[in-house]
């Protein structure tokens, strides 16, 4: 646990490989992101009011599936620069942010639903 408030241990240009423990936990990240980036794909076809809000959370799931395999591969092979610990703490702290901007689209979704059925009710009074 020292190790982990040490910059030389974030920063340094040929880290090694991670332990099983992280190695695992990357990989489920991984699994996880396919996995909710799938059933998001299918649940999206169904929503109405709720789909912009889906196509983001697909986008985000799609998006860290596609950054986590280089960087499992990257750190599998070893490979100098591609593999520093660094990448991780960016990739972390853009998800971070990401879900910051999701969370926050989706708190304007209650304001939205009453201007839809606003807008359906004083439509039901217009003739057609």
């Amino acid at each position: 646990m020292n190790k982990f408030f040490d910059p030389i241990f974030w920063f340094n240009q040929r880290p090694g490989l991670l332990i099983p423990f992280w190695k695992n936990g990357l990989i489920a990240v991984i699994i996880a992101s396919f996995v909710l980036a799938v059933i998001v794909f299918i649940v999206k076809k169904r929503a109405g009011l709720y789909r912009r809000l889906l196509d983001r959370i697909f986008t985000f799931f799609t998006t860290n599936f596609f950054i986590g395999l280089p960087l499992f591969f990257f750190n599998h092979e070893s490979i100098p620069v591609l593999s520093s610990r660094l990448w991780y703490i960016l990739w972390f702290i853009g998800m971070a942010i990401w879900i910051f901007f999701i969370v926050r689209y989706s708190l304007t979704l209650p304001d939205r639903k009453k201007e839809v059925d606003k807008e359906k009710e004083f439509q039901k009074y217009i003739p057609k």
